[in-house]
This record gives structure tokens, C-alpha cells and sequence, in this order.
């Protein structure tokens, strides 16, 4: 909800600068809160959710919300026709975000795994009530012991922080394959979406048209994820990827590049669902806020370089797909390495995520 009040702040005071320096400020501010505004909620829906609702529900998320802003936001731009009054009808909807404080419970796994047991089991109890489910007070308090029982004995009052995750070689090497595969993923797909611009007969339509591959790319996952595994659907995806935009590099009709570049497009929208669902269920519980901002800071860091890719145009046509295509085979690479957790209990801590890694059996609570 900060996120959300800084990035509606930024936006709306953007508008009104009269000076590119305290409109760089401004958006600065913007981009402070940007990651912020839908990664934890993200984060929460996942943590409320049974292994075999996330792939569904995630990627219904994305599609219903990502699909038509992406394909109206170039028709919204030319209807405002002027850079302030598109800030503020971008900025203005974020008011709606705010009222969702009123309806959003806290995470009672990340609850849990903090030491509030009183707050978690109060939210688990409304949240059986909204789903008409009883349970009844014996169990709740039994639940609650495991909790406590589990929190004494596995943390010790430990305060758990982003450093946890490079503590040990297993977990260190996890999560940098981790931030490596996602900052190729958002260079890549930063790229993909400068490059189309370049790329289609007409700026508006190439843009609305490419920004359609999200509801295929949500909807892949959708109904597949859980089938294929997050592994077997990510690497390849991101061979699709490169495979696509090989044949844009190769190509020299505009309509046919359009079209192949597209499908490269499609593909790395694909890796980028995949990619945030994925790092959300590796990660352990007690940092995986922490750890999936850091991911996504990386990845923000890795899409600074996607003008760059697109500038090599100037030296031959073909060469920012073939840059695209060469990082794809780099991240499928990396995928290999990475374990699958389709199905999996979602890890509350370190060791889990590495017994993950060995493919053991995750036990959330200890029993006496």
C-alpha cells in the first residue's frame, strides 16, 4: 500500500514539473515504487494458496489484468495526445489499489514463520468463515501448539534476512541461478518489446497486437504448468524464444520479422509468468519477500542494457535478435540447474529450499 501511495504521488506531481530535472525526480520516485506495487501481493496470493490453485489463479491474475492495459495503453497514449495528461490517467487508477487495503488480509504463513500466531490464526479463521468452511476450536488450537512448537524448535528466534540466502553453497548457488536467469529474462523481454517498435509497419498496432501474446502466454501456463513442470515449460520456452527471434535475425521482409518476432515475444512472456511463479515457490518463506525484490532489482538492472541491444542495429539489422536469440540459449542453460517444484510444499526455510534442490520431501511442521 506504501508502494502503491508513492507511485500515485510520483505519478500525478509528474504531470505538473515545468523542468526535466524535477520531473527525473519525480519519476524516480515512480520507479522506487514501481516493483513494489504488485510483487508482494503476488507473493501473498501465493502463500494462500494450495499447490494445485497456483498456476491457475497466478496466471489468471496476469491475463485478466496485464493483457488489456498492454493492448490499450499505445491507443490510451494517442487519445491523450500529451505526455501530462497521460501521467495522470496512468497514475490515476492506483487510487483503486488503495482501497484494496480494506479487503486484503495479511499472509498467515508469513505470519507463522515470524512468530504472530495469535494474528495468523485469527486470519485463517476469517478466511474459513468467507469459504464457509467450520473448523473447530480443538483443532485450531492444536494447530496453533504445531505452530509455536515448530517456531521454537526450527528458528530459535532467528531473524531471518536477505543474507540467509547466501549463507550456505547449496542455497547461495540457487539463488544466483535464480537472479541470472531472471535478469536474461527481463533483458530479453525488454528487448523484444523495444525491438517490435522497430520492427512492425505501425508503432500502434505492431504494439496492441504483441501486447495480445500475453493472453496466450497466460494461458500456456494456465492449463500446462502443472503437467509439464515449471523445468521442462521454461526451457522451452526459452529455446522457442531463441528460435524466433533467430529467424527475425535471419529474415528480411518486415511483415515476416513482425511475425516471427512476435512468436519471440510470445515465448519470453511465457519465461516471465513462469519466472516469477517459479522464484516465488524455490525461495524460502521467512525471506522470500525480501528475496524476490532482490531478484527483480536485478532484473531491473539487466533491462537497462535492452536499449543497447536494439541500438546494435545501427551495425547490421539482424544483430538485436541474434543478441536475444544467443542470451535464450544462455538462460535454458541456467534453467538445468534449477529444481522443479510443481506440486511441491512451498519452503518455510533455508534447508528446504536445499532439500528441495535434492528433491526430499518438505516437512512444514515437526511433530513430538
Amino acid at each position: 500500500m506504501l508502494s502503491n501511495l508513492c507511485a500515485l504521488i510520483g505519478g500525478l506531481l509528474s504531470a505538473f514539473c515545468n523542468n526535466f530535472i524535477w520531473f527525473s525526480i519525480t519519476r524516480f520516485v515512480v520507479g522506487l515504487a514501481l516493483n513494489n506495487c504488485c510483487i508482494p501481493v503476488y507473493v501473498l496470493m501465493m502463500e494462500c494458496l494450495p499447490s494445485k490453485y497456483r498456476p491457475a489463479v497466478t496466471n489468471f491474475s496476469l491475463t485478466i489484468c496485464f493483457l488489456p492495459a498492454a493492448c490499450l495503453l499505445p491507443w490510451i497514449a494517442l487519445w491523450c495526445n500529451n505526455w501530462r495528461l497521460l501521467a495522470i490517467v496512468t497514475s490515476a487508477p492506483l487510487v483503486i489499489c488503495l482501497l484494496m487495503y480494506f479487503c486484503l488480509q495479511e499472509s498467515p504463513r508469513w505470519l507463522i514463520s515470524i512468530g504472530k500466531m495469535a494474528k495468523a490464526m485469527k486470519i485463517i479463521e476469517y478466511i474459513a468463515k468467507v469459504n464457509g468452511k467450520e473448523i473447530s476450536k480443538e483443532l485450531m488450537t492444536t494447530f496453533e501448539k504445531c505452530c509455536i512448537l515448530a517456531y521454537n524448535e526450527e528458528k530459535q528466534w532467528k531473524q531471518y534476512t536477505l543474507l540467509d540466502l547466501f549463507r550456505s553453497y547449496r542455497m547461495c548457488f540457487i539463488t544466483l541461478d535464480l537472479v541470472i536467469i531472471w535478469m536474461i529474462t527481463a533483458l530479453v523481454y525488454d528487448a523484444h518489446v523495444r525491438a517490435i517498435i522497430e520492427i512492425g509497419p505501425d508503432v500502434f498496432i505492431t504494439f496492441s497486437v504483441a501486447g495480445a501474446m500475453e493472453l496466450p502466454a497466460c494461458l500456456v501456463p494456465f492449463f500446462f504448468l502443472d503437467f509439464v513442470g515449471r523445468k521442462c515449460m521454461c526451457l522451452f520456452a526459452f529455446i522457442g524464444c531463441a528460435v524466433g527471434s533467430l529467424i527475425a535475425a535471419l529474415l528480411r521482409i518486415k511483415w515476416q520479422i513482425a511475425v516471427t518476432a512476435i512468436f519471440g515475444r510470445f515465448c519470453a512472456t511465457i519465461t516471465f509468468n513462469i519466472g516469477v511463479q517459479w522464484a516465488a515457490e524455490i525461495l524460502p518463506t521467512v525471506v522470500r519477500g525480501q528475496g524476490i525484490a532482490f531478484i527483480q532489482i536485478m532484473g531491473f538492472v539487466s533491462s537497462l542494457l535492452s536499449p543497447f541491444v536494439v541500438y546494435t542495429k545501427i551495425y547490421s539489422p539482424s544483430a538485436p535478435m541474434a543478441i536475444i536469440a544467443a542470451l535464450s540459449i544462455c538462460a535454458a542453460v541456467f534453467v538445468l540447474f534449477l529444481p522443479d517444484t510443481t506440486r511441491s510444499v512451498l519452503p518455510q526455510l533455508p534447508e528446504d529450499t536445499e532439500k528441495l534442490s535434492k528433491n526430499q520431501k518438505i516437512y512444514v511442521l515437526k511433530r513430538k
